[in-house]
């Protein structure tokens, strides 16, 4: 894009390690940021959810953009999690595809927020 427009890339997948694989490539290729959705399939507690997006963010210089779709994945971000996530220094925002309200009340004033539409 010939640095006009900032890119990022989805770089979400099941396993803690392919995402952090994944993320690695994003940064190597250029991304300016990576976007990480919850795993799927499983159901992680909130220590594992807290531990795999940290364990991604500090694999990687690039900022990390949490992608919290619980309707495909099964796997929801909770507001208390995400603002303990907060205070990892590259994860800077989060994608819902939920109204953003409550959790820009709570959180809104250290993370970007991006609201997706549902079809």
């Amino acid at each position: 894009m010939g640095q006009r427009v900032p890119v990022y890339i989805g770089t979400g997948a099941i396993t803690t390690k392919k995402t952090v694989s994944l993320t690695k490539m994003a940064q190597k290729i250029g991304a300016d940021v990576a976007s990480v959705i919850t795993p799927c399939f499983i159901s992680p507690s909130e220590n594992e959810l807290h531990e795999h997006c940290g364990t991604i963010a500090k694999s990687t210089n690039l900022p990390v953009l949490l992608y919290n779709n619980p309707g495909r994945t099964g796997v929801k971000l909770s507001v208390d999690l995400v603002k303990k996530l907060s205070r990892i220094e590259n994860i800077v925002g989060i994608k819902k595809d939920t109204p953003a309200t409550t959790c820009f009340i709570k959180v809104g004033h250290v993370l970007w927020i991006l609201e997706g539409v549902k079809n």
